[in-house]
């Protein structure tokens, strides 16, 4: 049995149920899904599983849509960010917490 079973078997049923459902990788962000940073077609990866029902995934700088970048741009306006530190923040990594359902497979 491999760590993440192990670790799996000492989760609470419904994280056990999502796994199943969702288990550890890459995935496609479904069309429709109503995020400003995790937009339909961005590639993320799975990272943790959330009793509330929702799944943690990490967006690498590299995935990021044109969408994502302005959404990031308004954000950084809004809490006053420099042109400078807004240029880093598009360079770092995201991790979000959403919905799994819209979470696509990658085959």
């Amino acid at each position: 049995m491999d760590e993440f079973s192990k670790w799996l078997l000492t989760r609470p049923k419904k994280i056990q149920d999502m796994a199943r459902e969702y288990p550890p990788g890459e995935y496609i962000i479904k069309g429709g899904a109503p995020y400003g940073i995790c937009r339909p077609g961005t590639k993320v990866a799975l990272y943790s599983y959330l009793e509330n029902g929702e799944v943690g995934v990490v967006i690498k700088a590299e995935n990021k849509t044109p969408e994502a970048i302005v959404h990031e741009n308004m954000l950084s306006e809004k809490y006053g960010k420099s042109e400078e530190e807004t240029k880093d923040i598009h360079k770092e990594d995201v991790l979000v917490h959403i919905d799994p359902k819209w979470l696509q497979a990658i085959n």
